[in-house]
């Protein structure tokens, strides 16, 4: 079930327009061929649904694109910084090599962003904790990216989505790891997009995964 955007106003931006999309807008373009608006209209539609939003950018680097979404809820939602979580898992503390402006909000409000340093495929992660999840060329550098992926499915709640991208030589294991979820609970979308770039082209696959069932606790 999905939860159209409605402007609040005719003076509203709408949503994905550059300005509002233009830290998280690398992170975000693939994930549309799935569902249009992907993390972005994920997180705000919870946001707005529930007046809260928990986020995981599961393998967030300098958290860079954590901040810029969590921003970005906020204004669209329009709902309190506190409402809306968010945690970063890095294999290492990367924030050091943000901008001036971005490590100053890091740094200044106190549970900004989370970062928890750990290995995504290992590290234990809260059973029905986040709303919305993402990887973003992570998968790609990791021989085994379908023990990253059942890794962070159960911190899913109800209706919680996880969105991630590979290379194509890893969609058979991928694919192969869908046989595993009960489809009574999980749905999986995969997409194959190629990217025109200077010099050539690149071809990834896009994926988004979504706990539809109740969860019982």
């Amino acid at each position: 079930m999905t939860y159209p955007i409605t402007p609040d106003s005719h003076t509203d931006i709408p949503y994905d327009d550059y300005e509002i999309n233009r830290h998280i807008g690398s992170v975000n373009t693939g994930y549309m061929h799935l569902n249009f608006g992907g993390v972005i209209r994920a997180a705000i539609e919870r946001a707005r649904l529930h007046g809260q939003v928990s986020l995981l950018d599961a393998g967030c680097g300098t958290g860079h694109s954590l901040i810029s979404l969590k921003e970005q809820i906020r204004f669209r939602a329009k709902i309190a910084d506190e409402a809306i979580e968010a945690v970063g898992i890095s294999l290492s503390d990367l924030r050091s090599r943000l901008n001036a402006g971005c490590h100053e909000r890091n740094r200044s409000r106190n549970g900004y962003i989370s970062l928890r340093i750990g290995n995504l495929a290992t590290m234990p992660l809260e059973p029905h904790r986040f709303d919305v999840a993402y990887s973003s060329q992570v998968l790609m550098h990791n021989s085994e990216p379908a023990r990253i992926v059942a890794n962070i499915l159960p911190s899913l709640r109800h209706n919680g989505v996880y969105y991630c991208d590979a290379l194509p030589e890893q969609k058979a294991e991928l694919d192969t790891f869908k046989t595993t979820l009960d489809p009574a609970e999980w749905n999986m979308q995969s997409t194959t997009v190629t990217k025109q770039c200077i010099g050539g082209q690149d071809t990834y696959v896009f994926y988004k995964f979504h706990r539809f069932q109740p969860v019982t606790l």
